[in-house]
């Protein structure tokens, strides 16, 4: 017998010699392979199951969510106010009583027990396979899009909050075969009774059957019983909403238990025979803040499905002051009626606000159709909404939650964005006939009354239109929309302009805008340029901003939920600029002009106010605010159908306001606005916005960016010498005792015959009469003309000659009636005919100045003659406000910069020029000076050159950028 040893040599042998061989080697690696593969299958499906199993649910939460007494899920989702004692909406079908948890019968020892044929009828419907599969095989082997009862309890009960993904779906298997091991089929069979959804907000069976029957669950009869079960597999096929497909699912449920053999003919037929009565829809629950209710459900289903919410169990704490939304609700019906013309009887004693509202009289009354309003009250500070009013169809769709024309109520935004480009409050600007087409200035200015030359101040609080809208033209629409967009209000494309008018944006009847968007952008300006409140898509240059009306979300376990609505702080504009709009709405005095004083929007400390209103008048606006408080009105007939609209009384809103922040204000301290550096106040000319001159005749205070208040002197208003008895203005052969000193206002040449004939103190076109007869041929000045302005080393020509001429003489004397003379070169003998007189050296002087020549004959006889000239050799001034110098833009939110220069000179400036890039673009002759320019990448050059009368000029040049 052959050696162990041996043996072993041999066997070494064969393998190494079956290893050599292709066959060998291939089986080896085959194995190999094949073991390899096995193990990483088995490592990557330990991995994946450990992945997938991570972090699942505890099946113990259904039972906490659904077993009485104290399931979580046997409540609906409640919204409260922020006190959390006001229920404010419940989540549930105005039908049902209470939710009840109903076991099934021979399971519980209970008086209330589910008949079997619920189990029977829902199984054949909904998952005929359900009692097949063990619990641990159905995560396997059930169908893919085939969810088994324990599927849609997992789905709806435990991972609601996951996304719908392939990952989910094996996660959700995965819980439903551990439920179906650890409970049986009939527990789970029981628990999806009494939470799935049966439409209509009705949650497990006996909810259904007092939303559709009108009884409990346990009162049903095998057809009712079949109808629900028909319900559940597709809860949008109800009796309420769809009653015919409703009846043909529950006859095909009949059949599908009798062919399982679940009842017998009998009582299919007796099923089938049975009249279903139904109970009519119950009427919606009192909700006593619709419109608010509504914002708050738009920002909690951003979080959480509505199917979730409507489930049940979530407490929604929201931001609403219940005591002051119910104030401004009663305040609203009464004041309302008093517009419709009818006399409030019996108003409510708890309407406290009542009583803030101001006494008004009003011309007119309001027919129908009916008025409706909206009103908003917000914490600028927080963000949170403290109270919305607004109509309600019953549904969470009140008509808060529509647009508006805002009208006039934008134009704060045009000069807004007109202060980033050069302009303050103090920025003249004119309300005259202008280049606007006839059927714009007739909707504006319908009685056609002007206002001539005003400061922005004036004009945006008096709410004149042509202003803004010629300031619109000035600074580009598409800049203004850009500012809107900035502080959150939304603008469609077809609403920036209307075809009469394509530049006038939505400042008439054209585009609509939310009093939410509204009354956030106006929060901003009371939080001093800061938005306070919900902030989306932060990364990018305009975020979504929105106001907060929810402080709290429970969930069914009382967790309390992170939330997306958490208040944050977005810089929107400087400090700086939302104090010059600030100061300017809280200027009383400035709107004493339209609304009188006292007036509605005067609250007895500092408040921010303006009104807005459409030509029409049909939508008119009142939104103000103090440090603490924003309050925002509108009151408008709304969308009626009606051809024709009904105007609004125009102090209507305001009136309204008034009296709800006076309310919401009651018990906050005074404050006011703290000014923030970099602000300054100057006294200035009005209505000019310029340095006061002895000859201006109003004299405020105004506020300024630091390094943009004025630096020349008022050239609207100036002083003239006229000839008392005839109006005209005087000249040297004007008598003496005849002229007197008068200020004028100097208007652009277009708008001379308008200001005449609207009373405005121009000065006169004409000299007075020249008293002298014409000079001789022989002793004439030919130049310069007659009332000429001249600068420098002028030329005096003319013609000095004639029988017996012996000598001339040219002197020159100061003023109107020159009191000296003094001698222009030397007496001359030499006779001159149309030649060049004598030189005369201005360059030392300015003012009016008469040039006389006198001429000396044989017979002693002298010949005069004068002329009168105003010798200017001061050079205009100018200064480029906007853009300054090495400013950068960006061609996509700068698609026009509007040059904005001050130009001043002690006589008359002629001309402005605007050059780009070294070419004349623009030519003006009268302020305000500026020039909208459609931007091209890259660098440019600005040079503005300013030309006097007497051909004096000066210069100004920045650079500037866009990228």
């Amino acid at each position: 017998m052959p050696s162990i040893i041996k043996i072993l040599r041999t066997r070494q042998q064969r393998r190494e010699k079956y290893t050599n061989t292709l066959l060998g080697r291939t089986s080896i690696s085959l194995a190999l392979l094949i073991s390899l593969g096995f193990t990483a299958f088995f490592i990557w499906g330990s991995t994946t199951f450990s992945t997938l199993t991570q972090d699942l649910p505890s099946l113990e939460t259904i039972a906490q969510l659904l077993e009485p007494p104290d399931g979580l899920l046997l409540e609906p989702t409640r919204f409260f106010d922020r006190s959390g004692e006001i229920i404010l909406l419940e989540l549930e079908n105005p039908a049902i009583n209470a939710r009840k948890y109903l076991p099934m019968q021979g399971a519980s020892s209970s008086a209330e027990a589910l008949h079997p044929y619920f189990a029977i009828a829902t199984l054949v419907v909904s998952d005929p396979t359900f009692l097949e599969y063990p619990g641990l095989l159905s995560a396997v082997v059930t169908p893919q899009g085939n969810r088994s009862l324990s599927q849609r309890l997992v789905s709806d009960l435990l991972l609601w909050d996951e996304p719908e993904s392939l990952w989910r779906i094996w996660r959700e298997r995965i819980l439903a075969a551990q439920l179906t091991y650890h409970y049986g089929h009939e527990k789970i069979l029981t628990w999806f009774l009494n939470s799935t959804y049966y439409g209509n907000q009705a949650y497990g069976v006996d909810a259904a059957a007092q939303v559709y029957f009108g009884k409990s669950a346990t009162e049903l009869n095998l057809a009712e019983i079949t109808m629900i079960a028909a319900i559940a597999d597709e809860p949008t096929i109800n009796p309420i909403n769809n009653l015919e497909s409703a009846i043909k699912r529950q006859q095909a449920a009949i059949d599908l238990m009798l062919t399982a053999g679940k009842i017998s003919k009998d009582e299919a037929y007796q099923a089938k025979e049975t009249e279903l009565i139904f109970k009519p829809p119950a009427p919606p629950r009192p909700n006593p803040a619709p419109a608010f209710t509504q914002l708050a459900w738009d920002q909690v289903i951003k979080e959480i499905p509505i199917e979730r919410l409507e489930r049940g169990g979530f407490e929604i704490i929201t931001t609403l002051d219940y005591d002051l939304q119910t104030q401004a609700a009663c305040t609203a019906e009464v004041h309302l009626t008093r517009l419709m013309g009818s006399t409030v009887q019996g108003a409510s004693p708890n309407c406290q606000a009542v009583r803030f509202l101001p006494t008004l009289s009003f011309d007119t009354t309001i027919t129908p159709p009916e008025l409706n309003t909206n009103i908003m009250v917000l914490d600028p500070h927080s963000g949170q909404i403290l109270a919305a009013v607004g109509k309600s169809t019953g549904d969470l769709i009140p008509t808060q939650k529509s647009g508006h024309p805002p009208g006039t109520l934008m134009t704060p935004f045009i000069y807004l964005t007109a202060f980033t480009r050069g302009f303050s409050p103090a920025s003249l600007v004119w309300d005259m006939p202008s280049s606007f087409p006839e059927t714009i200035t007739q909707k504006t200015n319908p009685i056609g009354s002007f206002n001539g030359p005003l400061r922005v101040r004036t004009a945006v609080n008096n709410d004149i239109w042509l202003p803004a809208l010629s300031t619109l033209n000035q600074i580009g629409p598409e800049n203004v929309w850009h500012t809107a967009e900035k502080f959150g209000i939304s603008i469609t494309p077809e609403d920036k302009a209307t075809p009469e008018c394509p530049s006038c944006l939505y400042t008439l009847e054209g585009g609509e805008v939310t009093l939410q968007s509204i009354m956030g952008a106006f929060g901003i300006l009371a939080n001093q340029g800061k938005f306070t409140g919900s902030v989306t898509n932060i990364d990018y240059e305009l975020p979504e901003l929105s106001a907060i009306s929810i402080i709290e979300i429970k969930d069914s376990q009382g967790n309390v939920l992170p939330h997306d609505n958490a208040p944050k702080n977005q810089p929107v504009i400087s400090s700086q600029l939302a104090y010059l709009m600030t100061d300017m709405l809280s200027d009383e005095p400035a709107r004493w002009p339209s609304l009188g004083h006292p007036n509605p929007l005067e609250i007895g400390r500092p408040a921010a106010a303006k009104m807005g209103a459409t030509t029409q008048g049909d939508d008119i606006w009142a939104v103000g605010y103090t440090p603490q408080l924003v309050v925002g009105v509108w009151i408008g007939t709304g969308d009626t159908g009606e051809t024709d609209q009904i105007a609004v009384p125009s102090k209507a809103a305001a009136a309204l306001w008034n009296g709800i922040i006076k309310y919401a204000s009651r018990d906050l301290p005074v404050e006011d606005w703290e000014k923030p550096p970099g602000i300054v106040t100057t006294e200035v000319c009005d209505p000019s916005g310029l340095l006061p001159t002895r000859d201006c005749p109003l004299i405020v205070s105004e506020v300024f960016l630091s390094g943009h208040e004025p630096t020349q002197l008022d050239t609207l208003y100036r002083a003239y010498q006229v000839n008392r008895e005839t109006g005209r203005l005087a000249t040297i052969f004007t008598p003496p005792e005849l002229i007197e000193e008068r200020v004028y206002l100097i208007v652009p040449p277009e708008a001379i015959v308008w200001a005449q004939e609207s009373g405005f103190p121009v000065p006169p076109q004409s000299y007075d009469a020249i008293l002298v007869p014409n000079p001789p041929a022989h002793a004439r000045i030919t130049a310069p003309a007659m009332f000429s302005a001249v600068s420098g080393e002028i030329a005096i020509e003319g013609s000095a000659n004639g029988d017996d001429f012996i000598s001339y003489r040219l002197q020159v004397g100061e003023g109107l009636n020159p009191q000296s003379w003094f001698v222009v070169g030397n007496d001359t003998s030499t006779p001159v005919d149309h030649d060049v007189l004598g030189k005369w050296d201005t360059s030392l002087l300015n003012g009016l100045y008469a040039v006389q020549l006198i001429i000396v004959r044989e017979n002693q006889q002298v010949d005069t003659t004068t002329i009168q000239v105003t010798v200017d050799n001061q050079a205009p001034n100018t200064t480029i406000n906007y853009p300054e110098d090495g400013q950068m833009f960006s061609l996509e939110t700068d698609s026009i910069i509007t040059f904005q220069v001050q130009a001043t000179d002690n006589l008359q400036l002629e001309k402005i020029e605007f050059y780009i890039d070294g070419r004349l673009t623009a030519t003006q002759t009268q302020p305000p000076f500026a020039l909208p320019w459609s931007v091209l990448a890259g660098n440019h050059r600005l040079r503005v050159k300013a030309t006097d009368l007497a051909g004096n000029t000066h210069q100004s040049k920045v650079v500037f950028t866009v990228e």
